[in-house]
């Protein structure tokens, strides 16, 4: 576990230091909504293509939430360069908050949403944590340690 790092804290009282960095969210979000784009566009394309049914792609529709959440926190963590998991657990729930907002808004049923929340926090989490170990992370810790 060398060099790994989970949740990184910057001097506390510094000017300056913000415990979550709104530009990180936005990257992060933006690149989920990116994700899901792109998978949904190819979904369709395979509907419009082939005469598969529609209802087969429960399962990739999960999945796909899952790995946007993944994607988002990983960006989101990457950008801020610290505290990843915290970057990543607003991503994914602000993420799997619009998820269940807009599923509800277009009548499909939502009878897990607390689950569905849950799981996107949590893979959020573990995609802010990558991100803050890339080794091309930002290091904006300001204090003692040299930034990079």
């Amino acid at each position: 576990m060398n060099r790994v790092t989970f949740l990184q804290w910057s001097k506390q009282g510094v000017k300056g230091d913000m415990l979550i960095k709104t530009r990180a969210l936005g990257i992060g979000i933006i690149a989920s909504l990116s994700a899901t784009l792109a998978v949904f566009l190819i979904l369709a394309f395979v509907v419009a293509v082939t005469s598969m049914p529609i209802y087969d792609f429960a399962l990739a529709i999960m999945l796909t939430m899952l790995v946007s959440s993944f994607l988002g926190g990983k960006g989101a963590g990457k950008e801020a360069g610290i505290r990843g998991c915290i970057h990543g657990a607003a991503v994914g729930l602000l993420y799997g908050m619009l998820f269940v907002f807009l599923s509800v808004v277009a009548g499909m049923p939502v009878t897990e949403f607390i689950l569905i929340i849950g799981s996107m926090v949590l893979a959020g989490i573990i995609g802010g944590i990558v991100g803050v170990n890339l080794p091309n992370a930002k290091r904006q810790v300001i204090g003692r340690r040299a930034t990079r």
